[in-house]
């Protein structure tokens, strides 16, 4: 991505989908940036909320969707890039907006712009998803084949996922 933002025409994420002849809704409602506000604000299934995260490596842009409420395990990603930590940084709110078109807390893997997409395995698995459409204001339900289909996204395993504890042993009676 370019030091100085310069505005390109690019295709929405629901343009995407029509053009792709994909099943999707678009569900309008007040705006909402963070996961805590979407769980709190928005009838959507938390499970089922999908959030994209946006990343830069040496000027190439990466655009990794997980379960909202999952965080990104930085060491699997930049394995899968083949990139070392240090080379991998955030995309600025400047160039989300100017260019991509994506309010921060929007971000979606349907672009024109290039990117490597990758979406975390859990996603994968469920059905409906509810994900960005680069509005804050605005959140597309389509199935998570759909959108992988129509991204063109590599599926792996991205999100850091907690050890589940061992179930605590029974009292012998």
């Amino acid at each position: 991505m370019s030091d100085t933002p310069t505005p390109t025409p690019r295709r929405t994420p629901e343009e995407i989908l029509r053009a792709a002849g994909v099943a999707f809704t678009v569900h309008e409602h007040e705006p909402v940036r963070t996961y805590a506000e979407s769980v709190a604000l928005l009838p959507f299934p938390p499970g089922a909320l999908v959030k994209t995260l946006a990343a830069e490596t040496g000027g190439e842009l990466v655009l990794a969707a997980l379960r909202a409420g999952d965080r990104l395990h930085f060491g699997r990603l930049t394995r899968q890039l083949g990139v070392g930590r240090g080379t991998l940084n955030a995309v600025t709110a400047a160039g989300l907006e100017v260019e991509l078109g994506f309010a921060v807390g929007a971000v979606s893997l349907l672009t024109d712009f290039p990117a490597a997409r990758l979406v975390d395995v859990a996603v994968a698995a469920l059905g409906t998803i509810f994900t960005g459409s680069g509005r804050i204001d605005r959140t597309l339900e389509l199935s998570a084949a759909d959108l992988i289909a129509v991204s063109g996204a590599l599926v792996v395993d991205l999100a850091d996922v907690p050890p589940v504890p061992a179930a605590a042993p029974t009292p012998a009676a």
